[in-house]
């Protein structure tokens, strides 16, 4: 045969390929067993389809594919195929693929090193096609990712599946906890590695998996790898034996994170910090809120150690101990009224039930209002799909980790009417939680991802606040969005009451207020001690999942978060808030926010899908879906954007609404950039620098009639001649524009960020020495009113 096209063998349809071959250009299909016992090639633009029964890896044989970029070789298997024979020295070394709906393993690898990959893809249409290559890894990491592999990642095309990397040697130098892996993906739009929602990783340094949570969009990424998360936590200094003591008045040395403390004498210390804490049987006071202790390893004794409200004490290493009790009084925010509901959770590592009808009320100057239980209902939340025992529960047992709540009882001081000035204490009186602490999490399945029953009502265990970033970062398992209840207004439950009880959600992009709050002040993303808040599980093949709390997640500090907001500044960014109200005032909030992280894909730890029980909502539509978001997360601003809202109404009256933004930041600061809303079916563009926009709704749902802009069609043509020109010569990189530019990035192809400049003052001109090799290369210019054109130049080297 022609085209080294060879075969010596067909017996008992079992294809034994004795020496070279090579497929060129063309397709060639078998439909029964193939065995390689010698050297198989598959050139450019040509494929071996397997259609049923096994490829075979024969003894010492070699199967490779070219790699040619868009015209590679594969070795492809129909639905019903697949391999066997593999090891790791028998792999394909080139690109193979699957169109089978069940899980496949495809044995890749590149030259010496094999690296197979798991697919799962549910819905093939084309099938999907891999290929290894253990090349240097290039590109910038976003947030989400602290390391990557120098070397090794897979190529992947076609339908969008779940994929399973497998690790078969040590990558200890990749992280020293396979509990901080993750998938990594290389995002083709915002040029950077970012991680994948990936689920638990199972085995351990040396060999083990790790799998996608969803289907992964095949079309937003180019490449994947295994990749640490971006996860910080306190060093655990070692003890340097010296002893420091109190004797229930003073300190005869101030301990610091490297001493041992013990306590003499009972008394009031305030916060400090040491290396093993021995209180002995004595009695020690956190007294003044905010007053920390924290603790690298032990904390011992008998004794016990009383805290307010907002006092913290942290462990930092999860196998240390601690044995004294903790007396805790949490007490609630203020201004609540009868049947409102407190969302709690437990510090301590027992069952604290019988404890829960010690909760009082008190005054603002703390004193007792009612010898009788704050609170009469108590319920959990039981999540999955069962019908029959899903829900809303009645509460009989506090579980570590697991959030409850409580209702306030229509007594006095309480009324449905007015809001009690005072607030509700209660004591947790035990051991405290400390390490390690797995709760198990629940979805309803994949076919009803938007259920209420994927919703997980969790706690934080500790006494102290813990990150809600470093919280979601550790369980990549869950949506990425902390949801806090938040009761505002009355709540009597007659017919016609009003309410605006609702929940804040919380994202890295900041976070939504519940319409009513004076100020709309924001959640700073630390949970306070006690505190009960809901996550949503994602979707996968189980309805049974875990989430896990440790001490890298606990703070120092910010422990005053409990059930209320704060005016404490977050980061600023490009931001700003949209809110909706009726005439009771019945309304909620959505955060749209401009980040370099950020896609107009769902990004987990940025947007927030909606959950509001609020009458009268307001959402904005994630791009080209119907999905509902509490928080927009965006790219750097563009001034050509324009993202689409929609509303919603349990109420048929046909009584106004009103739209207004709110706390403007970044670029929309003091009104810099106008903010408008496009009515489509009034045909208006609406100045938010004029005030609310009020208007009568048409249905009690509309997804189509409202879209944020930020021009209008008169202004058009004065943000489009904004006229920019880059060019580089003679190592120097020079940027002309009709408008004053702020921001210069320039980026190489393979989308790395090589040079990054904020002009101190505003010019129409700017030059910076361009040192960098031949090829072509990306300007993004940003200008003062935050509009980004992106230029390609192409760098000559003139010798």
């Amino acid at each position: 045969m022609k085209n080294n096209f060879q075969y010596y063998m067909f017996q008992n349809f079992t294809f034994l390929v004795k020496i070279v071959f090579c497929i060129y250009f063309f397709h060639t299909g078998v439909y029964s067993q193939v065995q390689n016992n010698g050297i198989l090639f598959i050139n450019d633009n040509a494929t071996l389809y397997i259609g049923s029964s096994n490829f075979i890896f024969g003894v010492a044989s070699s199967t490779k594919t070219s790699r040619t970029s868009n015209s590679n070789g594969k070795l492809q298997l129909g639905a019903n195929a697949s391999f066997t024979g593999f090891s790791s020295s028998l792999f394909v070394d080139g690109f193979l693929s699957t169109k089978s709906s069940n899980y496949t393993l495809l044995p890749t690898g590149h030259e010496a090193v094999y690296a197979p990959i798991g697919i799962t893809n549910s819905a093939p249409v084309n099938g999907v096609e891999v290929a290894y290559f253990n090349n240097t890894i290039l590109g910038t990491l976003d947030s989400t990712l602290s390391t990557l592999p120098s070397t090794g990642y897979w190529q992947i095309k076609g339908d969008n599946p779940v994929i399973t990397l497998i690790w078969n040697s040590d990558i200890s130098s990749l992280t020293n906890s396979i509990a901080n892996l993750t998938i990594a993906g290389f995002n083709t739009t915002t040029l950077k590695w970012e991680a994948i929602s990936s689920t638990t990783p199972t085995g351990s340094l040396v060999a083990g998996t790790i799998s996608s949570i969803t289907n992964v969009p095949i079309n937003s990424y180019n490449a994947f790898t295994l990749a640490k998360r971006s996860i910080s936590c306190a060093n655990l200094v070692n003890v340097s034996g010296n002893t420091c003591t109190w004797n229930g008045t003073s300190w005869d040395v101030i301990p610091t994170l490297a001493d041992n403390a013990v306590i003499l004498a009972s008394g009031a210390p305030g916060s400090f910090v040491c290396n093993t804490l021995n209180i002995g049987s004595n009695s020690i006071s956190l007294t003044n809120n905010g007053q920390t202790i924290e603790v690298v390893n032990d904390i011992q004794g008998n004794g016990i150690i009383s805290m307010s409200s907002t006092a913290s004490i942290l462990q930092r290493n999860d196998s240390s101990v601690i044995t004294p009790q903790i007396v805790l009084t949490k007490s609630t925010r203020s201004n609540m009224r009868a049947n409102d509901y407190v969302y709690w959770g437990s510090p301590l590592n027992s069952d604290c039930f019988s404890q829960l009808d010690g909760a009082r009320a008190y005054d603002s100057s703390n004193i007792l209002q009612s010898n009788s239980p704050a609170f009469d209902y108590k319920y959990q939340y039981v999540s999955g799909n069962a019908s029959s025992t899903g829900g809303w529960q009645p509460l009989s047992i506090v579980e570590k980790g697991k959030g409850f709540i409580m209702r306030i009882k229509e007594q006095a001081p309480f009324s449905v009417t007015t809001p009690f000035s005072g607030h509700i204490n209660l004591t947790f009186s035990g051991i405290a939680n400390n390490g390690n602490v797995t709760v198990n999490t629940y979805n309803l399945n994949a076919t009803n991802p938007a259920s209420a029953r994927n919703f997980n009502l969790l706690a934080n265990p500790y006494p102290s606040a813990i990150d809600a970033d470093k919280f979601l970062e550790y369980n990549t398992n869950l949506d990425g969005v902390i949801y806090l209840w938040k009761a505002t207004t009355p709540n009597s439950g007659l017919a016609g009451a009003t309410y605006a009880n609702d929940y804040i959600a919380y994202t890295r992009a900041g976070s939504t207020a519940v319409t009513g709050v004076p100020g709309d002040v924001d959640f700073t993303g630390k949970i306070a001690s006690g505190q009960g808040f809901k996550v949503k599980a994602l979707d996968n093949s189980s309805t049974v999942g875990q989430v896990f709390f440790n001490n890298c997640m606990r703070i120092a500090i910010n422990n005053n978060q409990f059930m209320r907001t704060t005016q404490e500044t977050l980061q600023s960014s490009n931001r700003f808030k949209v809110k909706i109200t009726d005439s009771n005032g019945n309304g909620n909030q959505l955060l749209i926010a401009y980040l370099p992280e950020a896609s107009l894909a769902y990004d987990r730890m940025y947007d927030a899908s909606l959950n509001s029980v609020s009458p009268v909502q307001v959402y904005t539509l994630l791009d080209n879906t119907s999905r509902k978001l509490a928080i927009n997360a965006r790219p750097i601003f563009d001034i050509n954007d324009e993202v689409f809202l929609g509303y919603a109404k349990s109420s048929t009256e046909s009584s106004p609404l009103s739209i207004n933004i709110t706390q403007r930041e970044g670029v929309f600061e003091n009104s810099t950039t106008p903010v408008y809303l496009f009515d489509s079916i009034l045909n208006i563009y609406h100045d938010f620098n004029n005030g609310a926009y009020n208007f009568i709704p048409q249905v009690q749902e509309d997804n189509s009639r409202f879209k944020i802009v930020y021009q209008t069609p008169l202004s058009t043509s004065s943000f489009v001649n904004n006229n920019v020109l880059a060019t580089v010569s003679q190592g120097v990189l020079k940027i002309n524009s009709s408008m004053q530019l702020s921001n210069v990035d320039v980026y190489d192809i393979t989308g790395r960020k090589i040079l990054s400049t904020k002009l101190s003052i505003p010019e129409n001109t700017f030059q910076i020495p361009f040192y960098h090799e031949e090829g072509v290369y990306i300007v993004k210019s940003m200008l003062i009113n935050g509009q980004i054109l992106s230029q390609k130049i192409i760098n000559i080297i003139n010798y």
